[in-house]
């Protein structure tokens, strides 16, 4: 089993491999966690079984919403979305006057949420595919090239990805 996801109330509904029940051992209502789970089974999520009481997330479903290794994990989407709301008198304050929105004004999930979204894609493709297909670029990265990853939330995807896999060397200043 998977974890379905973890949610502000602290809640993980089906964990990995620990052969938990639904809710309850993390400061969450049994009754709210089942008859989520519930919902999730009826729409074809999650996979309930009779015989044991127990709830499974298949494995497709899972690389999306619980492997934040995943190169389609998407839960950190849903913290950016979160961030817009929370900014949206700003950000239509900032269409209607001309005068933007100042980076240290977003809420913080923008670029948690961003780096969550974005790391395992970058993680899984950026060294492997997409940096050969731009001709010469890692040939002159081989060569000791300087990259700057500006404007990238907490600089996390480009850079921390190209650190281990990478053939040729990185380096990352400080915050």
């Amino acid at each position: 089993m998977r974890s379905v996801a973890r949610t502000d109330a602290g809640c993980t509904a089906v964990r990995a491999d620990d052969g938990c029940d639904a809710g309850g051992q993390d400061g969450t209502t049994e009754r709210y966690v089942r008859e989520w789970l519930g919902n999730q089974v009826a729409g074809g999520y999650v996979v309930y079984h009779a015989a044991d009481g127990t709830f499974e997330l298949p494995a497709e479903q899972a690389m999306v919403v619980a492997d934040e290794n995943s190169p389609v994990f998407l839960a950190g989407a849903f913290e950016t979305i979160a961030s817009a709301y929370t900014n949206h008198g700003q950000f239509v304050d900032a269409f209607r006057t001309g005068a933007g929105v100042d980076r240290a004004d977003h809420d913080h999930r923008m670029s948690s949420g961003a780096l969550r979204l974005f790391r395992p894609g970058y993680a899984a493709h950026l060294v492997s595919e997409w940096l050969p297909v731009l001709d010469g670029k890692v040939d002159k990265l081989r060569a000791g090239a300087s990259v700057a990853d500006v404007g990238c939330g907490y600089g996390a995807s480009a850079t921390t990805a190209m650190r281990e896999p990478c053939p040729f060397g990185v380096r990352q200043s400080p915050p």
